[in-house]
């Protein structure tokens, strides 16, 4: 088992302060607690997540990587997090309207929400 490094705990922040933003994301995660909320997709949200990417990509910069785990942690997240910052740079997020994974679409994230009690099928119809 290995010991949970600095680059784990900034990871698993990003992972948390995304889910607080976006609650569908934490349901698509099967993070409990916000099944019952939506997101945001105005451009204050988009400008937020720019910030919020900005600001972790700051802290794994300043964060040395403890072993070859925390090297691919760094790699991936500069990665994911550069272009999703080039994109809502570009203003893409105006554009982000298709069929299958559009803001507007969010009739299968019901599919992923549990249904076993009465509390779940209220998290729903919230």
């Amino acid at each position: 088992m290995r010991t949970p490094t600095r680059i784990d705990a900034i990871a698993d922040a990003h992972t948390h302060a995304l889910a607080a933003a976006n609650p569908t994301f934490a349901t698509v995660l099967g993070l409990p607690g916000f099944d019952h909320l939506m997101g945001d997709a105005s451009p204050a949200h988009h400008h937020e997540a720019l910030a919020l990417n900005k600001r972790t990509l700051a802290e794994l910069d300043a964060t040395p990587a403890a072993d070859a785990v925390d090297e691919v942690t760094i790699a991936a997240m500069r990665e994911r997090l550069g272009i999703e910052n080039e994109l809502i740079e570009a203003g893409e997020y105006r554009a982000d309207l298709n069929v299958i994974a559009s803001p507007v679409q969010m009739r299968d994230i019901f599919d992923l929400m549990p249904t076993a009690t009465a509390e779940q099928w209220a998290a729903i119809a919230a």
